[in-house]
């Protein structure tokens, strides 16, 4: 006569602390869901399947979602109602910026220009860019890329406001930017 042997899963008195264990990890891998929206198959699975088995487990787990997923559909939760309220302002028209006024100027295009620096002998470039009227004759000046024409190093001028550009001091050799001479343009 041949005798079959219950598997773990199935003992009377250990059955107690399966359910109990399958119950703690559905609850952790629901929390983890609910607060990054995915999660709960990646929890439970591999935790049920050791308590349970893997078969037991992917069966009773797609079953539990399934139960979870329709409680969240019917809209009596209170998490359903919370994710209506975020659904809805997410949705909801902004607020409209008014136009600029009729007066107010536009960015002005300055050209690449070479300008002549005290330490750079064959000058400066200073690449094209747009500057922004800022009022009282001055223009908000982006950060520009300066090279020195001879030797090809290049540095970065902060931006700012700044005056016209008939007025403006000299570039500082970029060179001297990168650790050479102390010395600065007026």
């Amino acid at each position: 006569m041949e005798t079959t042997r219950a598997s773990p899963a199935c003992d009377d008195a250990g059955m107690v602390w399966v359910w109990i264990g399958v119950f703690a990890v559905v609850a952790i891998a629901s929390a983890a869901q609910a607060l990054s929206g995915f999660g709960f198959a990646l929890i439970a699975t591999p935790i049920v399947a050791v308590l349970a088995g893997p078969r037991e487990a992917v069966f009773g787990l797609t079953m539990v979602g399934l139960l979870l997923v329709a409680q969240l559909g019917s809209g009596g939760t209170p998490s359903s109602r919370a994710i209506d309220q975020v659904r809805e302002r997410a949705t909801r028209p902004g607020s409209t910026l008014p136009p600029p006024p009729a007066g107010s100027p536009g960015p002005v295009w300055v050209p690449d220009r070479i300008v002549p620096s005290p330490l750079a002998p064959l000058g400066v470039r200073i690449p094209g860019h747009w500057e922004q009227p800022y009022g009282g004759g001055q223009y908000y000046v982006p950060p520009l890329t300066v090279c020195d024409q001879a030797t090809s190093i290049c540095s970065v001028l902060p931006g700012g406001v700044q005056g016209p550009i008939e007025q403006r001091p000299l570039p500082v050799d970029p060179a001297v930017i990168r650790g050479g001479s102390g010395l600065t343009s007026p």
